[in-house]
């Protein structure tokens, strides 16, 4: 046999000399502050996820308040009619001829009124001439 003795590594309580805790305590340091980083991270995180959730049940909202009324509102290519008499315009939807709003005719509105009876007037003077034979 031999006179040298086994060895095996075994888990024993050292002490630690200023060195080893001065190293340590940059590692707690350092641990702490990736902690910190990593919570930061999360809450930023958890805030742009509850963001986007409210937007989405936002728009859930909205459909659902569509599929009850079964209506909404749309842009529709609508026609325009001008009342000179009662210097008013209504807008008309086609699909249903309800008239969609009234308001009252603007200033060029109703003036182009002037150059659309003089632009007749001519029309019926060269008309009613072609029809005498001048």
């Amino acid at each position: 046999m031999s006179d040298k003795p086994k060895t095996v590594l075994h888990e024993v309580l050292v002490q630690l000399n200023d060195e080893n805790v001065c190293e340590k305590a940059r590692l707690l340091s350092k641990l702490l502050s990736e902690v910190e980083e990593l919570k930061m991270e999360k809450k930023a995180s958890a805030a742009s996820y509850k963001s986007m959730i409210e937007s989405k049940a936002s728009e859930i909202s909205k459909v659902a308040r569509i599929i009850v009324a079964r209506r909404e509102k749309q842009m529709v290519e609508c026609t325009i009619g001008f009342d000179y008499e009662t210097a008013t315009v209504a807008i008309t939807d086609p699909h249903t001829g309800e008239v969609v709003e009234t308001r009252p005719m603007t200033a060029d509105e109703r003036q182009q009124k002037m150059f659309d009876d003089e632009h007749e007037s001519q029309e019926d003077q060269s008309n009613k001439l072609e029809k005498v034979g001048v």
